[in-house]
Order: C-alpha cells, then structure tokens, then sequence
C-alpha cells in the first residue's frame, strides 16, 4: 500500500468515475483499475460493486473512505510541517466561517492580526455552516467559526462568541415599533430565512419546533445582506444575528422583535478536526483571539460532561497540561461545578503542577478569559 494508491481511491470513491479521475491525475483509466484492483486485495475487501457501466461504494469501500481520507490528511500536514522547517517559511492560515461570523465579525479581527504578524498570509473561505463543515473534513481549511449545528464526530467543537436571533421588519411595518412578536401573529408574516444549511435557519427552526410555533417561508436568500434589503422593501418579516444590524437599526431603517414565548440564543463555535495538527501560525491566531478578550473557550479535553467523570488529580493535571500546549495558553480556570466558585483549594493536588509549568489559576469574573474548565468534582 502507498499514497499513490490511496490518493487513487479517495478519487475514485468520491467522482465514482474512473474517467474522470484518469484525466485529473493525469494517468491512464487501465491504471487507475489496476491500482484499486490491487488495493482491494490488499485491504481484503471489495470496495466497489461495478454495475453496468457505473460504479458504486460497497459497505466496506464507505468505511474504507473515511479512513482514508484522514490518512492523506494527515500526510499533507506531514509534508506540510516538514517544508515549514525546511523552507523556514512564514506560512499560511486558512480560515473557514459561516456567513454571518465571516462578514461581521471576522474581517476586524483579520485585520488587526495581521497588522500584527505581517508574515502570515490569511486566506478566508465564507460559506454556509454545511459547506464549512466539509471543508474541514476534507482538510480544506485549517479551522474555522460557525454558528450551525456539527454533525461529524471526528470534529472538535469549542464555543468562541455568544449571540443573539432577532426579528427584523421595515420602519413601515405595523409590527416594527411593538418589540415583541407572538407565535400568533408570526404565522401571518411572511418569513424570509437564510437557505437550507445555513446555521443561522437551523437554529431558528430549531426553536420553532421546541415552542411548537407555526411559521411560512415567504423567500430564501444565500446571504443576509440580502435579507435585511429584502426587509427593508418592506416583502416580510426577517431573522438574522443582532450582529449584524448595528447601523441598520441606529438608523431607524429596520426595526427589531423578539418572541414573547423566549429570545433564541445560540453559540459561535471554533472547529477543528481531531486529527489537524495544530502548527505555530494556527496557535498564534488562537492565541491573539485569547488576547484581545473576544474569545471564551469553555472546553473539557476530555469526552463528555468532566463533572460527571472520575480522574485521579495528575490524570487531570496532564489532560490539562495538553490543552495548555496545544492551545499556546496558559491561563485555566478552577470552579465548583454547582456554585460556579473558585475552588483551588479543592484541587490542592493540581496547584503545584500547573503553577510550576507556568499555568496561571484564575477565578471567574466577567472579562476573564477562559481555556478551560475544571471542577473540583472531577477529582478523585
């Protein structure tokens, strides 16, 4: 088994057309046959059953396909560690984002980072959460910010922002100057939404179906730009992050509600695949988010709920040490699972370790930057 091999597969499994993987990787199709007829005997399995003139993935050529492809992603990561050493280069961050993260609140933050590190090329791929969600699956981008729903399980999810769901109508509109709208008089609105796989629309349908609130999709729009022009003409009612309505709404061109029945929250999250190495320029973004106090990362290494598991104090302590490595931080702070209080001398064990490797123990307040959370409750 080699790259070659593998490369050919993941081509292959993923066009289902050997043809066309011939002429992009510009080899013969007898070639590409003969190299998946030789992986097949190798992996012990048949991958694709050949039908007709078509060719399709078996049960085992899926599973197989999974695998493979976070194989070759990690040699790219490879080769690519290996010429940044050699080649001493600068390097490049590719960032993904959701629509609204990548047009309000991203472009502010790039900028100033690299005004700061003028070495790094950013590169920033804007795309509906769905779409982001398979950039960084097929290793396309080396993190990114949304604000849908991640379905895959080989996907590190950690919250960045909060954020709110409102309402918008036109200054005209009968509703605009109320504030809050009933599940009543939503269902005779016309709604216009963000296309299907959008983060922003999940969520919104999300809570519809929670409160048992009926709603009509009056348009959908790929952007909110759109949706917020489409407002103000007066076509429906609209529903887009509060993120992005400062000006609109200073000027009194679009007027915001809310439900009566509850405000739809949601968290902006930070991705990154389980498998991605992590290389310096990828730390030293997170890093800078860290620094500039826009970032709150809430997140346990572990799988699950910490406070619902058991882990010995130097269990803990290294698991910690890891997320202060990876993460090129060195704040943590320590709180009781139920009070939310500073509890280092309950981890009196831990103190010790984490001082001495430089990690600075804080309590909660409200402009506390946080890497991680530990309870006390977590330690055996």
């Amino acid at each position: 088994m080699n790259i070659r091999k593998l490369k050919i597969f993941y081509a292959t499994a993923t066009s289902l057309n050997m043809t066309k993987v011939a002429k992009e990787l510009y080899i013969s199709q007898p070639s590409v046959s003969q190299a998946i007829h030789e992986f097949e005997e190798e992996i012990g399995a048949r991958l694709f059953d050949r039908i007709g003139k078509r060719i399709y993935l078996t049960n085992e050529g899926e599973v197989c396909l999974n695998y493979v492809r976070r194989i070759l992603n990690l040699y790219e990561e490879a080769t690519e560690k290996v010429n940044e050493i050699t080649n001493q280069e600068k390097g490049k961050i590719k960032i993904g984002a959701s629509t609204t993260i990548g047009t309000y609140i991203l472009p502010d933050i790039l900028k100033e980072f690299v005004e700061v590190h003028k070495g790094i090329e950013i590169s920033l791929i804007i795309e509906n959460t769905t779409n982001i969600e398979k950039l960084i699956l097929e290793n396309k981008v080396d993190f990114a910010f949304v604000e849908g729903r991640i379905i895959s399980e080989e996907i590190n999810k950690i919250p960045v922002w909060k954020d709110e769901i409102v309402f918008i109508t036109s200054a005209k509109h009968p509703l605009g100057d109320k504030g809050i709208i009933t599940p009543k008089e939503l269902k005779k609105e016309k709604l216009i939404m963000r296309e299907f796989g959008s983060g922003t629309r999940e969520i919104v349908e999300s809570f519809f179906l929670e409160k048992n609130i009926d709603y009509r999709i009056f348009m959908e729009l790929g952007n909110t730009e759109a949706i917020k022009k489409s407002v103000e003409a007066n076509l429906g009612v609209g529903c887009i992050s509060k993120r992005c309505l400062e000006d609109k709404v200073e000027k009194g061109e679009l007027k915001t509600l809310r439900m009566d029945c509850g405000n739809i929250n949601r968290e902006l999250i930070l991705i990154i695949h389980k498998d991605k190495f992590m290389n310096n320029n990828m730390k030293e973004f997170i890093k800078y988010l860290n620094d500039q106090d826009v970032t709150y990362f809430d997140w346990n290494v572990t799988s699950g709920d910490a406070t619902s598991q058991a882990y010995t104090a130097d269990e803990l302590v290294d698991n910690v040490l890891e997320d202060v490595v990876k993460y090129k931080t060195s704040v943590v702070l320590l709180h009781d699972a139920n009070t939310k209080e500073t509890t280092v001398e309950a981890l009196g064990p831990m103190i010790e370790a984490l001082q001495a490797q430089g990690v600075e123990l804080l309590p909660i307040t409200e402009d506390t930057t946080v890497i991680q959370h530990i309870s006390a409750d977590s330690v055996q």
